[in-house]
Protein backbone atom coordinates (compact mmCIF):
# COMPACT_ATOMS: atom_id res chain seq x y z
CA UNK A 1 0.00 0.00 0.00
CA UNK A 2 3.16 1.92 -0.03
CA UNK A 3 3.40 4.91 -2.70
CA UNK A 4 1.13 7.67 -4.19
CA UNK A 5 -0.81 12.49 -7.30
CA UNK A 6 -0.15 16.17 -7.68
CA UNK A 7 0.05 20.81 -10.14
CA UNK A 8 2.20 24.38 -10.84
CA UNK A 9 3.70 26.66 -13.32
CA UNK A 10 1.43 29.03 -15.09
CA UNK A 11 0.86 30.71 -11.55
CA UNK A 12 4.48 30.90 -11.51
CA UNK A 13 4.74 32.94 -14.80
CA UNK A 14 2.42 35.34 -13.22
CA UNK A 15 4.31 35.54 -10.29
CA UNK A 16 7.85 36.98 -11.53
CA UNK A 17 9.60 35.03 -9.61
CA UNK A 18 13.43 34.34 -10.21
CA UNK A 19 14.23 31.51 -11.15
CA UNK A 20 17.38 28.91 -11.33
CA UNK A 21 18.07 26.16 -14.25
CA UNK A 22 19.68 22.89 -12.24
CA UNK A 23 21.13 20.14 -13.33
CA UNK A 24 18.24 17.77 -13.41
CA UNK A 25 16.16 20.51 -16.05
CA UNK A 26 13.75 21.99 -13.28
CA UNK A 27 13.90 25.44 -11.97
CA UNK A 28 14.56 26.47 -8.16
CA UNK A 29 11.67 29.30 -7.14
CA UNK A 30 12.77 31.93 -5.38
CA UNK A 31 11.15 34.89 -3.83
CA UNK A 32 10.44 38.89 -5.76
CA UNK A 33 9.75 41.27 -3.30
CA UNK A 34 8.31 43.31 -6.54
CA UNK A 35 6.20 40.37 -7.66
CA UNK A 36 2.49 42.06 -8.34
CA UNK A 37 -0.23 41.83 -6.11
CA UNK A 38 -2.58 40.37 -9.23
CA UNK A 39 -0.78 36.91 -7.64
CA UNK A 40 -4.18 36.56 -5.48
CA UNK A 41 -6.29 35.84 -8.73
CA UNK A 42 -4.43 32.22 -8.88
CA UNK A 43 -6.75 31.97 -5.59
CA UNK A 44 -9.62 31.07 -7.71
CA UNK A 45 -8.54 28.15 -9.01
CA UNK A 46 -10.33 24.79 -7.46
CA UNK A 47 -8.08 23.88 -4.30
CA UNK A 48 -7.62 20.09 -3.64
CA UNK A 49 -8.91 17.62 -1.31
CA UNK A 50 -7.18 16.93 1.53
CA UNK A 51 -8.72 14.33 2.70
CA UNK A 52 -6.85 10.71 1.20
CA UNK A 53 -3.37 12.68 2.36
CA UNK A 54 -2.80 10.72 5.50
CA UNK A 55 -0.32 8.32 4.62
CA UNK A 56 2.81 9.74 2.55
CA UNK A 57 2.27 6.89 0.02
CA UNK A 58 -0.94 6.00 -0.50
CA UNK A 59 -2.88 7.26 -3.18
CA UNK A 60 -5.74 5.76 -4.60
CA UNK A 61 -8.51 6.99 -3.32
CA UNK A 62 -10.41 9.87 -4.02
CA UNK A 63 -14.13 11.65 -3.90
CA UNK A 64 -16.20 13.89 -5.07
CA UNK A 65 -19.81 14.70 -3.32
CA UNK A 66 -21.36 12.28 -4.62
CA UNK A 67 -18.92 9.20 -5.73
CA UNK A 68 -15.71 7.55 -4.37
CA UNK A 69 -13.25 6.71 -6.84
CA UNK A 70 -10.39 3.47 -6.60
CA UNK A 71 -7.63 2.75 -8.50
CA UNK A 72 -7.95 -1.41 -8.53
CA UNK A 73 -4.57 -2.72 -10.71
CA UNK A 74 -5.28 -1.22 -13.84
CA UNK A 75 -9.21 -0.22 -13.63
CA UNK A 76 -10.88 2.47 -11.91
CA UNK A 77 -13.77 1.68 -9.81
CA UNK A 78 -16.59 3.85 -8.30
CA UNK A 79 -18.98 3.61 -5.38
CA UNK A 80 -22.25 5.83 -5.55
CA UNK A 81 -23.00 7.18 -2.06
CA UNK A 82 -26.58 7.76 -2.18
CA UNK A 83 -27.90 4.17 -3.99
CA UNK A 84 -24.78 2.43 -2.91
CA UNK A 85 -24.10 0.66 -6.41
CA UNK A 86 -20.77 0.23 -6.91
CA UNK A 87 -18.37 -1.13 -9.77
CA UNK A 88 -15.81 -0.27 -12.31
CA UNK A 89 -16.57 3.30 -13.69
CA UNK A 90 -17.85 2.11 -16.95
CA UNK A 91 -21.33 3.15 -18.78
CA UNK A 92 -21.02 0.69 -21.51
CA UNK A 93 -23.99 -1.71 -21.91
CA UNK A 94 -22.37 -4.61 -23.35
CA UNK A 95 -19.00 -4.13 -21.61
CA UNK A 96 -17.30 -6.84 -19.49
CA UNK A 97 -15.40 -4.99 -18.26
CA UNK A 98 -11.88 -7.11 -18.54
CA UNK A 99 -10.20 -5.70 -22.03
CA UNK A 100 -8.67 -2.52 -23.13
CA UNK A 101 -11.51 -1.18 -24.29
CA UNK A 102 -13.91 -0.23 -21.01
CA UNK A 103 -13.94 2.71 -20.34
CA UNK A 104 -12.53 1.61 -16.55
CA UNK A 105 -9.36 1.27 -17.71
CA UNK A 106 -6.35 3.00 -17.36
CA UNK A 107 -3.30 1.01 -18.07
CA UNK A 108 -0.86 0.69 -14.59
CA UNK A 109 -2.22 3.36 -12.60
CA UNK A 110 -0.49 4.99 -9.86
CA UNK A 111 -2.63 7.46 -8.59
CA UNK A 112 -6.08 9.35 -8.78
CA UNK A 113 -7.49 12.91 -8.21
CA UNK A 114 -11.12 13.93 -8.06
CA UNK A 115 -10.15 17.88 -9.74
CA UNK A 116 -12.54 20.54 -11.25
CA UNK A 117 -15.19 17.92 -11.65
CA UNK A 118 -12.95 15.55 -13.70
CA UNK A 119 -10.93 12.33 -12.37
CA UNK A 120 -6.96 13.05 -12.77
CA UNK A 121 -4.72 10.18 -12.65
CA UNK A 122 -1.03 8.91 -12.99
CA UNK A 123 -0.64 5.97 -15.23
CA UNK A 124 1.44 3.94 -17.94
CA UNK A 125 0.75 4.46 -22.24
CA UNK A 126 1.28 0.86 -23.02
CA UNK A 127 0.45 1.70 -26.68
CA UNK A 128 4.02 2.48 -27.17
CA UNK A 129 7.38 1.15 -26.05
CA UNK A 130 8.89 2.22 -24.44
CA UNK A 131 6.34 2.86 -22.42
CA UNK A 132 5.38 6.27 -21.72
CA UNK A 133 4.03 7.60 -18.16
CA UNK A 134 1.22 10.80 -18.37
CA UNK A 135 -0.76 12.31 -16.26
CA UNK A 136 -3.86 11.71 -17.31
CA UNK A 137 -7.81 13.82 -17.70
CA UNK A 138 -10.80 11.59 -17.92
CA UNK A 139 -15.17 12.74 -16.97
CA UNK A 140 -16.13 11.97 -13.52
CA UNK A 141 -18.18 8.88 -15.68
CA UNK A 142 -14.89 7.42 -16.84
CA UNK A 143 -15.36 8.60 -20.54
CA UNK A 144 -13.26 10.74 -22.52
CA UNK A 145 -9.41 9.27 -21.41
CA UNK A 146 -7.08 12.30 -22.49
CA UNK A 147 -3.33 12.85 -22.25
CA UNK A 148 -2.53 16.10 -20.15
CA UNK A 149 1.72 15.81 -19.23
CA UNK A 150 3.86 13.03 -19.95
CA UNK A 151 6.14 12.62 -16.86
CA UNK A 152 9.58 11.91 -18.58
CA UNK A 153 11.25 8.46 -16.74
CA UNK A 154 14.47 9.14 -17.25
CA UNK A 155 14.63 12.63 -16.31
CA UNK A 156 12.26 13.29 -13.84
CA UNK A 157 11.24 10.24 -12.41
CA UNK A 158 13.99 7.94 -11.61
CA UNK A 159 16.12 10.89 -10.24
CA UNK A 160 13.52 12.59 -8.11
CA UNK A 161 11.23 9.31 -7.08
CA UNK A 162 8.30 10.95 -6.18
CA UNK A 163 6.15 9.37 -3.50
CA UNK A 164 2.74 11.55 -4.02
CA UNK A 165 1.02 13.35 -6.48
CA UNK A 166 -1.56 16.22 -5.49
CA UNK A 167 -3.30 18.95 -7.85
CA UNK A 168 -4.10 21.99 -6.33
CA UNK A 169 -4.80 25.70 -7.43
CA UNK A 170 -4.28 24.58 -11.15
CA UNK A 171 -1.10 22.85 -10.13
CA UNK A 172 0.58 19.15 -10.50
CA UNK A 173 2.41 18.92 -6.84
CA UNK A 174 5.21 15.90 -6.73
CA UNK A 175 6.64 14.55 -3.26
CA UNK A 176 9.89 13.67 -3.92
CA UNK A 177 12.00 10.99 -1.68
CA UNK A 178 15.42 10.11 -2.89
CA UNK A 179 18.07 7.56 -1.89
CA UNK A 180 21.40 9.69 -2.54
CA UNK A 181 25.13 9.60 -1.62
CA UNK A 182 27.57 12.37 -1.12
CA UNK A 183 31.00 12.78 0.16
CA UNK A 184 30.28 8.90 0.34
CA UNK A 185 27.90 9.50 3.21
CA UNK A 186 24.32 7.77 2.59
CA UNK A 187 21.46 10.48 2.96
CA UNK A 188 17.69 11.15 1.96
CA UNK A 189 16.70 14.03 -0.10
CA UNK A 190 13.02 15.36 0.20
CA UNK A 191 12.08 17.69 -2.47
CA UNK A 192 8.49 19.32 -3.42
CA UNK A 193 8.24 20.08 -7.66
CA UNK A 194 5.45 21.80 -9.16
CA UNK A 195 3.73 22.17 -12.49
CA UNK A 196 0.95 23.28 -14.17
CA UNK A 197 -1.83 21.42 -15.79
CA UNK A 198 -0.94 21.22 -19.05
CA UNK A 199 1.38 19.86 -21.79
CA UNK A 200 4.88 21.59 -20.41
CA UNK A 201 7.53 20.34 -19.61
CA UNK A 202 8.63 22.45 -16.54
CA UNK A 203 9.21 21.56 -13.31
CA UNK A 204 9.76 23.84 -10.67
CA UNK A 205 11.57 22.83 -7.69
CA UNK A 206 9.67 25.04 -4.44
CA UNK A 207 11.76 22.80 -1.99
CA UNK A 208 14.38 20.37 -0.59
CA UNK A 209 16.39 19.19 1.79
CA UNK A 210 19.08 16.21 2.23
CA UNK A 211 19.32 14.34 5.61
CA UNK A 212 21.64 11.35 6.93
CA UNK A 213 18.46 10.90 9.39
CA UNK A 214 15.44 8.82 8.53
CA UNK A 215 12.88 11.44 6.92
CA UNK A 216 8.95 11.02 6.91
CA UNK A 217 6.32 13.56 5.68
CA UNK A 218 2.98 14.80 5.66
CA UNK A 219 1.72 17.55 4.04
CA UNK A 220 -1.71 19.73 3.60
CA UNK A 221 -2.78 22.80 1.14
CA UNK A 222 -4.59 25.41 1.93
CA UNK A 223 -5.02 28.65 -0.42
CA UNK A 224 -1.58 29.65 -1.55
CA UNK A 225 0.14 27.05 0.63
CA UNK A 226 1.46 23.60 1.09
CA UNK A 227 1.97 22.91 5.13
CA UNK A 228 4.55 20.53 5.19
CA UNK A 229 5.35 18.44 8.27
CA UNK A 230 8.80 16.57 8.75
CA UNK A 231 9.90 13.95 10.92
CA UNK A 232 13.64 13.02 11.67
CA UNK A 233 13.45 9.31 13.59
CA UNK A 234 10.32 10.20 14.96
CA UNK A 235 11.22 12.68 17.97
CA UNK A 236 12.47 16.20 15.94
CA UNK A 237 9.32 17.92 14.40
CA UNK A 238 9.46 20.52 12.00
CA UNK A 239 6.13 22.37 10.28
CA UNK A 240 6.41 24.85 7.62
CA UNK A 241 4.42 25.99 4.89
CA UNK A 242 5.50 27.16 1.47
CA UNK A 243 3.75 29.99 -0.67
CA UNK A 244 3.77 28.50 -3.58
CA UNK A 245 3.07 31.86 -5.57
CA UNK A 246 6.15 33.24 -4.59
CA UNK A 247 8.47 30.58 -3.22
CA UNK A 248 9.07 31.82 0.27
CA UNK A 249 8.95 29.92 3.29
CA UNK A 250 8.00 30.01 6.80
CA UNK A 251 8.48 28.00 9.85
CA UNK A 252 5.13 27.26 12.08
CA UNK A 253 6.55 25.07 14.75
CA UNK A 254 9.89 22.89 15.82
CA UNK A 255 10.47 20.70 18.57
CA UNK A 256 13.10 18.06 19.16
CA UNK A 257 11.78 15.97 22.53
CA UNK A 258 12.85 12.32 23.10
CA UNK A 259 9.67 11.76 25.18
CA UNK A 260 7.87 11.77 22.42
CA UNK A 261 6.82 9.92 19.04
CA UNK A 262 5.95 12.62 16.72
CA UNK A 263 3.45 11.67 13.38
CA UNK A 264 1.79 13.53 10.86
CA UNK A 265 0.20 16.82 10.39
CA UNK A 266 -3.94 17.53 9.69
CA UNK A 267 -5.37 20.98 8.41
CA UNK A 268 -8.93 21.53 9.39
CA UNK A 269 -11.33 23.42 6.85
CA UNK A 270 -10.67 26.47 9.08
CA UNK A 271 -6.96 26.28 8.67
CA UNK A 272 -6.36 25.11 12.28
CA UNK A 273 -3.22 23.40 12.28
CA UNK A 274 -2.94 20.11 14.34
CA UNK A 275 0.22 17.81 14.91
CA UNK A 276 -0.27 13.82 16.22
CA UNK A 277 2.13 12.05 18.48
CA UNK A 278 2.47 9.45 20.53
CA UNK A 279 4.02 8.42 24.15
CA UNK A 280 4.48 5.29 26.59
CA UNK A 281 1.25 5.89 28.14
CA UNK A 282 -1.49 8.18 25.67
CA UNK A 283 -1.54 9.36 22.09
CA UNK A 284 -2.46 12.77 21.47
CA UNK A 285 -3.15 15.72 19.06
CA UNK A 286 -1.79 19.07 19.74
CA UNK A 287 -3.08 22.49 17.92
CA UNK A 288 -0.67 24.41 17.13
CA UNK A 289 -0.49 28.13 17.30
CA UNK A 290 2.26 30.81 17.16
CA UNK A 291 4.65 28.24 17.24
CA UNK A 292 3.28 26.26 20.23
CA UNK A 293 1.43 23.48 20.97
CA UNK A 294 -1.71 24.38 23.28
CA UNK A 295 -4.92 22.52 22.98
CA UNK A 296 -4.52 18.88 23.57
CA UNK A 297 -6.95 15.66 22.45
CA UNK A 298 -5.46 13.19 25.08
CA UNK A 299 -6.32 9.32 24.36
CA UNK A 300 -4.98 6.68 27.18
CA UNK A 301 -2.99 4.17 24.86
CA UNK A 302 -0.19 1.34 25.09
CA UNK A 303 0.00 1.99 21.38
CA UNK A 304 2.96 4.03 21.29
CA UNK A 305 2.10 4.80 18.03
CA UNK A 306 0.86 8.50 16.86
CA UNK A 307 -2.87 8.35 15.85
CA UNK A 308 -4.13 9.69 12.96
CA UNK A 309 -6.09 12.99 12.56
CA UNK A 310 -9.35 12.79 9.62
CA UNK A 311 -11.78 15.34 9.30
CA UNK A 312 -11.73 16.64 12.29
CA UNK A 313 -11.84 12.73 14.27
CA UNK A 314 -8.62 11.80 16.23
CA UNK A 315 -8.59 8.01 15.91
CA UNK A 316 -5.67 5.37 17.82
CA UNK A 317 -6.26 1.68 17.44
CA UNK A 318 -4.86 -1.08 19.48
CA UNK A 319 -4.76 -4.69 20.46
CA UNK A 320 -6.63 -5.21 23.72
CA UNK A 321 -5.72 -8.43 25.99
CA UNK A 322 -7.69 -11.11 23.59
CA UNK A 323 -5.66 -10.03 20.74
CA UNK A 324 -9.09 -8.26 19.41
CA UNK A 325 -8.53 -4.73 17.59
CA UNK A 326 -9.94 -2.14 19.65
CA UNK A 327 -10.80 1.74 18.37
CA UNK A 328 -10.90 5.08 20.49
CA UNK A 329 -12.17 7.68 18.55
CA UNK A 330 -12.46 11.34 19.62
CA UNK A 331 -13.48 14.88 18.01
CA UNK A 332 -11.15 18.14 18.42
CA UNK A 333 -12.59 19.50 21.13
CA UNK A 334 -11.88 15.88 23.04
CA UNK A 335 -15.07 14.43 23.05
CA UNK A 336 -15.03 10.62 23.12
CA UNK A 337 -17.14 9.39 19.61
CA UNK A 338 -16.22 5.81 19.83
CA UNK A 339 -14.62 3.62 22.20
CA UNK A 340 -15.13 0.20 21.54
CA UNK A 341 -14.10 -2.83 19.32
CA UNK A 342 -12.39 -1.94 15.89
CA UNK A 343 -14.57 -4.73 14.24
CA UNK A 344 -17.59 -5.30 16.65
CA UNK A 345 -19.41 -6.63 14.39
CA UNK A 346 -16.93 -8.46 12.18
CA UNK A 347 -17.18 -7.48 8.23
CA UNK A 348 -19.00 -10.93 6.60
CA UNK A 349 -17.81 -9.91 3.18
CA UNK A 350 -14.61 -10.41 3.17
CA UNK A 351 -13.68 -12.89 6.64
CA UNK A 352 -13.48 -15.76 4.22
CA UNK A 353 -10.47 -14.21 2.88
CA UNK A 354 -9.08 -12.01 6.02
CA UNK A 355 -9.05 -12.34 8.96
CA UNK A 356 -10.05 -8.74 10.44
CA UNK A 357 -7.43 -9.31 13.84
CA UNK A 358 -4.47 -10.40 12.18
CA UNK A 359 -4.42 -8.57 8.71
CA UNK A 360 -2.50 -5.67 7.89
CA UNK A 361 -4.26 -2.99 8.30
CA UNK A 362 -4.30 1.17 8.68
CA UNK A 363 -6.07 4.60 8.51
CA UNK A 364 -6.16 5.69 4.87
CA UNK A 365 -8.55 8.77 4.97
CA UNK A 366 -11.61 9.71 6.98
CA UNK A 367 -14.75 12.13 5.63
CA UNK A 368 -17.32 12.73 8.37
CA UNK A 369 -17.99 10.24 10.68
CA UNK A 370 -16.46 7.69 7.82
CA UNK A 371 -12.82 5.83 8.67
CA UNK A 372 -11.36 4.27 5.46
CA UNK A 373 -9.10 1.53 6.23
CA UNK A 374 -6.62 -0.49 4.17
CA UNK A 375 -7.27 -4.15 5.07
CA UNK A 376 -4.95 -7.02 3.35
CA UNK A 377 -1.90 -9.45 3.40
CA UNK A 378 -3.28 -11.85 6.33
CA UNK A 379 0.09 -11.59 8.51
CA UNK A 380 1.14 -15.15 8.42
CA UNK A 381 0.75 -14.94 4.27
CA UNK A 382 -1.91 -17.40 3.84
CA UNK A 383 -4.31 -15.16 2.57
CA UNK A 384 -2.64 -11.87 0.51
CA UNK A 385 -6.26 -10.34 -0.50
CA UNK A 386 -6.71 -6.57 -0.27
CA UNK A 387 -9.92 -3.96 0.55
CA UNK A 388 -10.88 -1.04 1.33
CA UNK A 389 -13.15 -0.77 4.28
CA UNK A 390 -14.94 2.49 5.59
CA UNK A 391 -16.36 2.19 8.95
CA UNK A 392 -19.35 4.34 10.05
CA UNK A 393 -18.00 5.85 13.72
CA UNK A 394 -21.51 7.32 14.21
CA UNK A 395 -23.13 3.39 13.56
CA UNK A 396 -20.89 1.43 15.87
CA UNK A 397 -18.16 0.66 13.32
CA UNK A 398 -20.67 -0.60 10.83
CA UNK A 399 -18.92 -1.34 7.54
CA UNK A 400 -20.74 0.98 5.21
CA UNK A 401 -18.86 -0.22 2.10
CA UNK A 402 -15.74 -2.14 0.75
CA UNK A 403 -13.70 -1.69 -2.47
CA UNK A 404 -11.61 -4.82 -3.52
CA UNK A 405 -7.50 -3.70 -4.11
Amino acid sequence: MKRLLTLALCLFLLTACARQESADGTTAAASDPNAPAGLSSALIDESGDNTYLVSDNFQNLTESDSTIYKLVIDRIYYYDKASGISGPLCGKPDCNHTDNDCDAYISTGFAIEYYNQSLYFIAYDHTVFPAELWLWKADSNGQNHEKIKQLDLKGLIIPNQPQTYFIHKGQLFLFCLTDIVENGVPMMRAAILSSPLDDSQEFTTLWEEKSESVLHYTYRFSDQYVYVGSTYNGRTVHIFRINFLDGTMESLFSEENNAYIYGGIHLTEQNELYLSGSDATAVYAWKIENGEKTDTVVIESDSNFPPKILDGLVIDTRPNADNQRVATVKNLSGETIYDGLLFPNGIPEIESELDVNTCNYGEVGGTGSLIAFYMGADAYGTKPAEYIVYLDTAQNMKPIYIFPC
